[in-house]
């Protein structure tokens, strides 16, 4: 049984359209992925960050498939070569339901994550992922300057930002996970 069809084992009971629970999938793989993973190509890197908004009527079954792969995503897992001290944590950074523009680059700076590559080099990145009731929820203020830091997470490279208090906040190498529902309507609204 392949991965595919033993996610759609354990969705079966859960009522929601077959295409948001197979996008609810292939989004948790891509998040989980992070930026360990990628193909290239003459530019630069691909990574298998997304953005996947389950846009439908109210009680069709968005937040259905969102609060398993959730769940799942936020599982802790057992760390291992840390001696005999056994240690779990999430797998992943999962970033909060609703945020302000500012806690949301502060996040996103501290979910830093290093990784020893073959040659014995030290690579880190920023990952991090949203599972969204509700797409627009981030939508609440500074919508442009949300818009331009999305823009630059979803094309994996680095966010530059000086505040009003002259503070710079530079987040290098982002892998930005964006799994949310949102109704026509709310689409609507925010496209304004």
């Amino acid at each position: 049984m392949t991965n595919q069809e033993c996610w759609s084992l354990y969705m079966e009971r859960v009522e929601s359209p077959e295409l948001f629970k197979t996008w609810g999938f292939i989004y948790m793989v891509g998040a989980a992925l992070q930026r360990r993973v990628w193909m290239s190509s003459a530019e630069s890197a691909i990574f298998p960050n997304q953005f996947v908004v389950l846009s439908g009527e109210a009680g069709l079954g968005k937040s259905q498939v969102s609060s398993v792969v959730k769940r799942i995503l936020a599982e802790p897992s057992k760390l291992v070569g840390h001696g005999d001290e056994e240690r779990t944590r999430p797998l992943l950074r999962l970033a909060a339901d609703s945020t302000t523009f500012e806690s949301l680059i502060s996040e996103t700076a501290k979910a830093t994550s290093t990784h020893r590559l073959p040659d014995g080099k030290m690579y880190v990145h920023n990952s991090i992922t949203f599972v969204l009731d509700e797409f627009c929820s981030i939508f609440k203020m500074y919508s442009d300057d949300l818009k331009t830091f999305l823009l630059s997470a979803y094309t994996c490279g680095s966010y530059d930002r000086t505040t009003q208090k002259h503070k710079k906040e530079l987040i290098n190498n982002m892998c930005v996970g964006l799994l949310a529902g949102t109704t026509p309507d709310q689409v609507r609204k925010i496209i304004k």
